[in-house]
């Protein structure tokens, strides 16, 4: 059933149908594709659940190594390790932090991991 089809319905007009529908999504403070309202059999496909802005850059979890999808999973920026559900068709998953739905800045997993990568600094250089 369309928006249009719906209002007809119940004799409403588009525009009240659609002003209403905010008010819902700001008292239930929801979004579309919202983490916390997405069924965990499509957790995969929500695109939300994956993104993170890394020095000013959206990434995807399922792109990054393995070693920060599990900080990242750790610090419950994510619901599951990607790496480990490959191939798998059903997926169950524990929610994802509301404040992980949104677009913040974490990069923390991801420079942990770089810095394990950083050459020791001698005495002589610092």
């Amino acid at each position: 059933m369309t928006t249009a089809e719906l209002c007809a319905a119940f004799e409403v007009g588009e525009s009240t149908v659609h002003a209403k529908a905010r008010v819902i999504e700001k008292a239930v403070e929801t979004q579309p594709f919202d983490p916390q309202w997405t069924l965990p059999s499509l957790i995969a496909k929500n695109p939300l659940v994956w993104m993170a802005q890394v020095n000013g850059l959206l990434v995807d979890w399922r792109d990054m190594p393995r070693e920060v999808q599990e900080i990242a999973f750790e610090d419950g920026l994510i619901p599951y390790v990607p790496a480990d559900r490959k191939g798998r068709s059903e997926i169950r998953c524990r929610c994802v932090h509301s404040s992980a739905a949104k677009l913040i800045t974490c990069a923390t997993p991801f420079l942990k991991w770089c810095n394990r990568f950083k050459p020791a600094r001698s005495e002589a250089t610092r």
